[in-house]
């Protein structure tokens, strides 16, 4: 029984640090003078009742993206999201994302 505590205990000891080391390695090295840019946009500051405010999120100065989550905070008695046909999300609805490369 204690052998296989001992073996249990090394292999997870064995698989963290297995792990920290790959994701130290996969980081990618800083080129000097480059720096990537994230940020959000609205087309327009104010709105009233129906009106639609697009936020867009710009993405520029990498040269590759793996994956980028965004979280808005927003009152669910003021805004609601919508589609781009203008029907409302729900809770179980997927985010419609538009890529645009430029």
């Amino acid at each position: 029984m204690k052998i296989k505590r001992l073996i249990a205990v090394l292999m997870t000891t064995i698989m963290l640090f297995g792990s920290i080391f790959v994701n130290l390695s996969l980081a990618a090295e800083p080129v000097e003078g480059l720096m990537g840019e994230v940020h959000l946009s609205l087309d327009k500051t104010t709105a009233s009742i129906g009106d639609i405010i697009t936020a867009t999120l710009h993405i520029k100065g990498f040269d590759v993206v793996a994956g980028y989550q965004a979280n808005i905070k927003y009152d669910p008695q003021v805004l609601q999201p919508v589609y781009l046909d203008e029907t409302p999300y729900d809770i179980g609805s997927a985010v419609e994302i538009i890529i645009a490369c430029t």
